[in-house]
């Protein structure tokens, strides 16, 4: 809710913008591109299938099988290459803002700080993935070393 009230600040418009433009939309793209990835090949399709199974009283047919393993995964990847490849060749990311002295809407280069704001909040929302992954990794091989138990050397 606070973070809210700066959309209704003058300078409003320019926020909702960069959240509205670039908040969700790779973000989004990176967190599903996980979800499939994690449920096809790291979970399986066997064990997601048989999920299914219990829970609707049927398994998914081929076609459904075909979306998750190859064309879904190979869709978003396209997107968020698409994606990269318009932020290159695009330039400075802009947002339309009213010039005074024509008395029309502009389009304008955010700042520095602006830019520097839209890859924070990208990043930001997508590292919850790999440092989440990342933490378990370590703590699993941190299990691993402690229940295995470590010899003692001999001094000398």
């Amino acid at each position: 809710m606070v973070l809210g009230l700066g959309f209704t600040t003058t300078s409003g418009n320019y926020w909702f913008t960069i959240f509205n433009d670039y908040g969700a939309n790779l973000s989004l793209l990176f967190i599903v591109l996980a979800e499939v990835i994690t449920i096809s090949y790291i979970y399986g399709i066997k064990k997601f299938e048989k999920d299914i199974e219990d829970m609707l009283g049927h398994r998914p047919n081929w076609y459904w099988k075909i979306m998750w393993v190859a064309v879904s995964p190979l869709l978003i990847l396209t997107l968020i290459v698409l994606f990269f490849v318009n932020y290159i060749r695009g330039g400075a990311p802009t947002y339309q803002a009213w010039n005074k002295e024509l008395g029309k809407t502009v389009m304008t280069e955010y700042p520095l700080f602006g830019q520097l704001f839209i890859w924070l909040l990208l990043v930001s929302s997508i590292s919850c993935i790999p440092l989440t992954a990342l933490y378990v990794y370590c703590k699993k091989r941190r299990q691993r070393s402690a229940s295995r138990g470590s010899p003692e050397r001999p001094e000398g």
